[in-house]
């Protein structure tokens, strides 16, 4: 399985994102988790586990944002949106 690249990379990974970014872009998810998830057909089948992580505590997702910057960075561009397999 492929995820979207998640290392401190400037160009193809969360290298620009700050601590901010990070926060709102995981818990964009968050009313799916209280609600329920749409129907997710190809056009918007995503690899990342943003439900899993849509739950988790602010101080817990500012430790992950912590330790994902101090890994290597990692030039890898993802598809994030991949077309799933038939």
């Amino acid at each position: 399985m492929i995820s979207t690249n998640i290392t401190p990379d400037q160009r193809s990974g969360i290298g620009r994102w700050s601590e901010q970014d990070f926060l709102d872009r995981v818990y964009l998810y968050r009313e799916y988790v209280e609600r329920g998830s749409p129907k997710v057909g190809a056009e918007n089948f995503t690899v990342m586990p943003w439900l899993s992580y849509a739950s988790v505590e602010p101080a817990d997702l500012k430790a992950i944002y912590a330790y994902l910057r101090t890994r290597k960075p990692v030039y890898q561009m993802i598809n994030p949106h991949p077309a799933p397999l038939p």
